[in-house]
């Protein structure tokens, strides 16, 4: 369908095994005597060289810190449940049958991978994440790091927005089963999930300022410190209501009163 996916294999499917079988069979053909399977695949990124169809990349964050190692294997083969007609008897078992093609890239050492996505990969792999290293899967051509980088993206999306606009999708009674009340419903926690991250920002910003002025306080004298307060807060005014209270701009509350205010 010409969709461009990308998703991690679980532990116990077939595709995995023979990913991580094809890159160990060519880190034990290019192995040097005494030589572990991780410096050998760093030896063969820096040189280049292709191994049994593998290709090794590996990429130097800092120099006191160990190397991001991945491996580009093309065209797997175990993939009887993907493809057009799905794993159907009668596609998989046709004399005619052949195997859509899979990419993947093995993730060998990854020392900078963030915590909450090793927690979710374990969460949601029904054997746990299983022994052996991380297993991309995707069905188009394309280097090792540059599938890692679409996958850092892709969990950074699901795990500071995606989780966090279900939270707001929550919000409200519960939608009709209708293309209608799904796009309402869309709409409305995504503007949700925007001004909550806005206020997020600007409380930040806000305490970052009270921070930095309370700092200020002992060099300026407490005199000169509260004159900074008061020039500071002079167009801000305090609005109390039904026993709740907010404090907000001067022109705000002349728009929310119906004035204009310049």
């Amino acid at each position: 369908m010409n969709i461009s996916w990308l998703a991690p294999a679980k532990a116990n499917m077939q595709v995995t095994a023979e990913a991580r079988q094809r890159v160990d069979k060519a880190l034990q053909r290019a192995a040097q005597a005494g030589q572990a399977p991780l410096d050998t695949a760093l030896r063969l990124a820096a040189s280049g060289k292709l191994v049994n169809g593998i290709r090794f990349s590996c990429r130097h964050v800092a120099a006191d810190r160990a190397p991001l190692v991945v491996a580009q294997v093309d065209r797997l083969e175990c993939t009887d449940w993907y493809g057009a007609g799905g794993a159907g008897p009668s596609r998989v078992n046709s004399k005619g049958f052949r195997p859509t093609p899979l990419h993947a890239t093995v993730v060998l050492s990854w020392p900078d991978r963030p915590t909450g996505d090793a927690d979710d990969a374990t969460e949601h792999d029904d054997d746990g994440a299983g022994p052996g290293p991380l297993v991309l899967l995707s069905p188009q051509v394309e280097t090792g790091l540059a599938r890692l980088d679409r996958y850092a993206q892709r969990s950074l999306i699901e795990n500071r927005v995606y989780r966090d606009a279900k939270q707001h999708f929550a919000l409200g009674s519960s939608q009709a089963r209708n293309v209608d009340a799904w796009w309402s419903a869309s709409i409305f926690s995504l503007a949700a999930l925007m001004l909550y991250r806005g206020l997020q920002a600007h409380t930040e910003a806000e305490e970052q300022r009270a921070v930095e002025r309370d700092r200020r306080a002992p060099s300026l004298g407490v005199l000169r410190y509260r004159r900074l307060v008061e020039l500071q807060h002079r167009d801000k005014v305090m609005v109390l209501a039904d026993g709740c209270f907010a404090v907000i701009e001067l022109a705000e509350l002349m728009w929310y009163a119906g004035f204009a205010y310049g």
